[in-house]
């Protein structure tokens, strides 16, 4: 006798099993390497905050943005560039990040700037033996100066700076040798990263810092406008105010001064 059915074979075959398992596996690896894992181009100036190794950059301030970075899935590619090329690369979006820089209202066109996590004084470096009275910005009026291409000092500084004879150079390293060279007579830098460099070309027995401090400046952090990572400056600005009440960054601060200070 047969039996009336309605119900036709199924056409999914062992292949058909197996095939909508693998297109759901597909789909999650997809997200997952489009939401982790991606890198981060960065750079910044060398000073104690920044240390130069081989091709890339170390130091207590990549330390701490690699651990801020590393918990939403990104992993952090250290540059060594020059001053202005960096700067240049952060316009354009070939560079992603600057590690250490100070916030500008023209910067601010085309980056992106963290809250403050570092202040820094920012002072006058003069050849050894060859330092003169200072007491305000006027008195560098009439002496050869010198100073990195780009960099920004203060508001005082930049109403002055069309008065004075300064020569704008790429690098903190021309910078030192320079005025070791006594072919400038006073440069404007931020003391701690000018101090690194010194000592590392073995000319900081060359040179003195005049006693006045022009500036204190704060460090921030900046991201490109045209970086696909800008989003993360809310997420690292929550980050660095936790770092701050719990003691972190001042720990890092007090140990990196601490360094510097006792080579002195």
């Amino acid at each position: 006798m047969k039996v009336a059915c309605d119900h036709k074979p199924s056409r999914m075959g062992p292949r058909m099993t197996y095939r909508l398992p693998l297109m759901i596996l597909l789909v999650i690896i997809f997200y997952a390497t489009s939401t982790t894992g991606q890198t981060i181009t960065a750079s910044g100036p060398v000073s104690i905050w920044l240390h130069q190794k081989d091709n890339v950059l170390v130091g207590p301030v990549v330390d701490m943005i690699q651990g801020i970075t590393a918990e939403e899935g990104f992993a952090i590619k250290t540059m060594v560039l020059p001053w202005a090329r960096a700067i240049e690369q952060l316009k354009t979006g070939e560079l992603d990040m600057m590690m250490v820089i100070f916030k500008t209202a023209e910067r601010e066109n085309f980056m992106y700037f963290s809250d403050p996590y570092i202040s820094v004084p920012t002072v006058v470096a003069v050849p050894r033996g060859a330092s003169f009275s200072f007491s305000s910005l006027a008195d560098l009026k009439g002496r050869k100066g010198l100073k990195v291409r780009n960099d920004s000092i203060s508001d005082e500084f930049a109403a002055l700076e069309s008065q004075l004879d300064i020569t704008k150079v790429v690098s903190f390293e021309q910078i030192v040798k320079m005025l070791a060279n006594k072919r400038g007579e006073y440069a404007v830098v931020p003391k701690y990263g000018f101090l690194v460099e010194a000592k590392r070309l073995g000319l900081e027995h060359e040179l003195e810092f005049l006693p006045k401090t022009i500036a204190e400046r704060t460090i921030h952090i900046a991201l490109s406008k045209k970086s696909p990572h800008s989003h993360l400056v809310p997420i690292i600005n929550k980050k660095i105010r936790e770092m701050k009440q719990n003691g972190e960054i001042a720990q890092m601060i007090k140990i990196t001064l601490g360094t510097i200070e006792n080579r002195q």
